[in-house]
């Protein structure tokens, strides 16, 4: 259990795959997993129920969102199944499925005060005053392309996973032992007495002589070898270059105009405010006394509400309100009308704001009209291009010749290796995602053949030839073996100091004591194994020896710039202090874990119960 905790603290991956675990459990991405009558297209069967093919892709689309956004770039369809998101993600709506089948065979229920109070319990849905905003609430929801009857069905379901899973783990408590003995681990501090002998510190030594040169480029080859190039005939084919020969005739840019209308339309939109009860009597009796000229405050105090309760909701469009609330579209302003039931209860309402609709002339709209079916037009006919293209190849034409009788230019990469670099050391730019490694995965003397990098463009490659990777010719990195001799030697150097002021500490029992001359040594505060406490600079390669060594034991290790000496100079067990400090961390993180390992031994039991079968072929269509 200690060392998983210990895996855990220091794995990115863990921690991400982590997240999606905890995200797949919240109510955003909750995905739709439930057809009764699955035919061929699916991705999961869980007993007779059946994940969608078109499901998982969905979650899977949200999760690589959600990472990206938590990385801060996007993730790669290869870095995802490198982390095996898809498999995590396909595992994660079989398990929900599980136990939705358990809660269900249990006799689980949620009712609607609970899923009401839960949807005004979320803190996303409040607005600044920190009150439940029903404006809010439709808004998110329909930025997550959400109705409010789906979101509704969602969370009872959450609910319910949650009411099965509290039940399961929520008695789970952390052996007292057990967390002493990790905290104790963790919150160990120790000092040490330590010195950097940098290679930059070192005296250059004498030019080599050529002999000296020559063996040592012959002694450390690594060092001058050259990586494998290829050299590379590329055809790219994208929509931009096919789009700047397209031209749209105003007949087609007046029809998709009045086809498209709706895309330049602005909506009347409104503003109201309303009361939500939720019986129907308390709402007919605040609508009354409304209608009788009393004030949203004042109907809002008396049915113990808020005036924050009562802000205005809008400007939006009746699209944007579920049906029940889209009745506001057909009052005037200043109008109260009977009171509305949804899922939330009973709303009282009235119109505060009209807002008028707008149509986007066709005068306006004719640019944007036209790049947009420049470039529909530039896809299809893409597609046509590359077929041609691949017929062409395929009645054996080079890749050159059959660029030549399309009409497509074509460009010679001389020498490029598989990261993306010429034999000089630039990078070859311009070349699409994916290129290099399709380009390192064809035989020399081969293309490609067609291949989508993206919805707007293609390309094929062809390899002309490899050139091997080999080692550098002395004569043409003379100077290249002369600086890395020197830095060698110099660090050659370096660890000589390092080892005798070593020698000599472990005989007179303090690097102080050792010293004689050179760099001098410093003590360090008390730090932990985290590296909290450690002075700046101090080598994390060092930490880690320091806390593998005895007390007094004297290590030397490696560093980035040169060679680290220490001696360990105590060891200090956390105070009882400390640890009651601690201890609720270690607690947490326990229990966290072995609620965990719990719940993935309740999860293989109900795959022996609801067999569970997966399509890999949805999973290798990731890739």
């Amino acid at each position: 259990m200690l060392e998983a905790i210990r895996k855990r603290a220091g794995s990115l991956v863990v921690k991400l795959l982590f997240a999606l675990l905890v995200l797949s459990f919240v109510v955003w991405g909750v995905a739709d997993v439930f057809r009764p009558h699955g035919g061929g297209d699916w991705a999961a069967k869980v007993g007779d129920t059946t994940i969608a093919t078109s499901t998982f892709q969905e979650e899977y689309r949200r999760t690589l969102e959600r990472v990206g956004r938590s990385m801060g770039r996007p993730l790669d369809p290869q870095q995802a199944q490198a982390l095996g998101v898809p498999t995590s993600v396909l595992q994660q709506l079989v398990d929900g499925v599980l136990l939705d089948k358990a809660a269900v065979d249990m006799g689980l229920l949620i009712d609607d005060a609970a899923v009401r109070a839960e949807i005004k319990a979320n803190p996303q849905f409040r607005n600044q005053a920190g009150q439940f905003d029903e404006q809010v609430f439709r808004s998110l929801l329909a930025s997550n392309g959400l109705t409010e009857e789906r979101f509704v069905t969602l969370i009872r379901r959450e609910l319910q996973r949650e009411q099965l899973v509290g039940t399961l783990a929520g008695g789970v408590v952390a052996p007292a032992a057990m967390v002493d003995a990790i905290e104790a681990w963790r919150a160990e501090r120790r000092v040490a007495e330590w010195v950097k002998f940098t290679d930059g510190a070192m005296p250059v030594p004498a030019e080599p002589d050529e002999p000296t040169l020559r063996q040592f480029h012959q002694d450390y080859p690594g060092l001058f070898t050259a990586p494998e190039y290829r050299a590379l005939t590329v055809l790219l084919l994208n929509t931009d270059a096919v789009a700047k020969d397209i031209v749209i005739d105003d007949a087609a840019l007046q029809a998709a105009y009045q086809e498209r209308l709706a895309e330049f339309t602005v909506p009347e939109r409104r503003a109201f405010r309303q009361l939500v009860f939720t019986d129907a009597a308390a709402a007919a009796g605040a609508q009354a006394g409304l209608a009788a000229g009393g004030s949203f405050a004042a109907a809002a105090t008396a049915a113990g509400q808020s005036a924050a309760d009562t802000s205005v909701i809008g400007p939006v469009t009746q699209a944007q309100l579920p049906p029940e609330l889209a009745v506001v579209f057909t009052r005037g302003r200043g109008e109260v009308g009977a009171p509305v039931q949804s899922p939330l209860g009973w709303h009282v309402l009235e119109v505060t704001e009209i807002v008028p609709g707008s149509v986007q002339s066709f005068g306006d709209a004719k640019a944007r009209l036209t790049e947009e079916l420049k470039r529909e037009k530039a896809v299809d006919a893409l597609v046509g291009l590359g077929d041609t293209l691949e017929d062409t190849l395929g009645r054996g034409a080079t890749l050159t010749e059959a660029a030549a009788e399309l009409g497509l230019p074509v460009r010679a990469i001389a020498a490029v290796d598989a990261r993306g670099r010429d034999p000089a050391g630039a990078e070859v730019s311009g070349l699409p995602a994916g290129l290099l490694d399709k380009a390192f995965e064809t035989a020399a003397q081969s293309d490609s053949g067609l291949v989508e990098a993206d919805r707007d463009s293609y390309y094929v490659v062809r390899v002309e030839s490899v050139t091997p990777s080999a080692v550098k010719p002395f004569e043409t990195v003379r100077t290249a073996v002369a600086d890395a001799w020197r830095a060698r030697q110099r660090n050659d150097k370096a660890r000589a100091e390092a080892d005798a002021l070593a020698e000599r500490a472990r005989t007179r029992g303090a690097l102080a004591a050792a010293g004689e001359k050179g760099p001098k040594p410093e003590t360090t505060p008390p730090f932990t194994r985290a590296g909290e406490g450690a002075p700046d600079g101090f080598p994390r390669t060092l930490q880690a020896a320091l806390f593998a060594a005895k007390a007094g034991e004297v290590v030397v290790v490696s560093v980035d710039d040169g060679w680290a000496v220490a001696r360990l100079v105590s060891i200090t067990p956390p105070s009882p202090e400390a640890l009651k400090a601690g201890e609720a961390a270690v607690r947490s993180e326990l229990v966290e874990q072995l609620r965990s390992d719990l719940l993935a031994q309740y999860a293989a039991a109900l795959r022996s119960r609801w067999a569970v079968k997966i399509n890999p072929r949805v999973l290798d269509q990731t890739s």
